[in-house]
């Protein structure tokens, strides 16, 4: 097993796979302030598993933690089946690093995506399912991307415009800064949690990001930029990665005309798919229905739990609820 911290070595391993996202890259892990950045690669001959995660300490105990970044992550294969021996080497080597670091759970979000991604070996936790997300498969003709819009998406679009509203590409920093503003106070009327929040410094890290490519898509109206939604592009997908609405103008439903121009420039540019994730019930119950009315394509997101020990695992998380993976963490914010 080999773990890399540095961003030459990082991009060099992962860029090797056959498919990554901007969710792998170091670029997108070294944006998150919750962690120390590890890439994980195990090699058996031609064969190879890169698996980003956080290393995070325990506060008050001398324990640590993975995590993985916000959004999709989970494990790169260079091989759609990859070898039982492979396998075996990632739980025989990741089991025996976690104890002699006295890691006491690891959690990741896995990509919906791409292939193997949530392949965990048995003995190393469980892998659960949570909901679906929504796709766009944008390689394939105008005429049908737009066939798996609905009907009343279809005609309110064409409504839209009659309004008034027009997108932009964003191109300045004011642009930017207005998008930061915009979505931090979408996210303050849904009393999102605290994982929902970024920093300007985050914000600024994905617009001058090397390793991916940024769009960000601002809706105008009578002048005023009152949305925006920032997609991501890596490799042959391009994410919806994040939106924001004025409450004021919600009336308007911008955030439907920069998703359709987000799948018009995703097929220009040649790529595959554009993803526009699903729901969490923490932010938005109907955030899946909404996004479901571009298309009818979905995939399953899952996640991976495990807790490596039981024993001070069940002693940290003494008294708390159950509430998100893992539980000693549920009162540490």
């Amino acid at each position: 097993m080999q773990i890399i911290t540095d961003k030459a070595g990082w991009r060099e391993a992962i860029t090797r796979q056959v498919r990554y996202d901007f969710y792998h890259t170091y670029e997108y892990h070294a944006l998150h302030n919750n962690g120390e950045p590890l890439l994980f690669v195990f090699e058996n001959g031609d064969e190879r598993l890169c698996l980003p995660l956080l290393m995070r300490s325990i506060e008050g105990t001398p324990y640590y933690d993975l995590t993985s970044v916000y959004g999709y992550a989970g494990c790169l294969y260079n091989t759609e089946n990859p070898s039982e021996a492979l396998l075996q080497k990632f739980r025989d080597e990741m089991t025996e690093y976690l104890f002699d670091r006295e890691v006491i759970s690891v959690f990741s979000r896995l990509h919906t995506l791409i292939p193997n991604a949530l392949l965990i070996p048995d003995g190393m936790g469980e892998v659960v399912a949570l909901n679906r997300t929504v796709y766009i498969p944008v390689s394939e003709p105008e005429t049908y991307q737009t066939s798996l819009y609905a009907d009343t998406l279809k005609r309110q679009l064409a409504a839209i415009t009659n309004k008034g509203l027009s997108v932009r590409a964003a191109t300045t920093m004011d642009d930017w800064m207005a998008f930061y503003k915009i979505y931090t106070r979408s996210m303050d009327e849904k009393q999102a949690p605290d994982e929902y929040f970024f920093s300007t410094s985050y914000m600024l890290g994905l617009r001058n990001a090397a390793e991916f490519k940024p769009h960000l898509l601002l809706a105008e109206y009578k002048g005023e930029v009152v949305a925006g939604a920032l997609f991501m592009v890596c490799g042959e997908i391009m994410q919806y990665h994040l939106g924001g609405v004025l409450p004021e103008f919600r009336d308007l439903s911008p955030l439907k005309l920069l998703i359709d121009h987000g799948r018009h420039l995703a097929s220009g540019m040649k790529l595959r798919y554009l993803h526009l994730g699903g729901g969490n019930s923490a932010v938005d119950n109907g955030l899946f229905q909404f996004k479901s009315r571009f298309s009818h394509h979905f995939s399953t997101f899952h996640i991976w739990k495990w807790v490596v020990d039981e024993d001070i695992y069940e002693h940290l998380s003494e008294g708390l609820p159950e509430g998100r993976f893992p539980r000693y963490r549920n009162m540490m914010g």
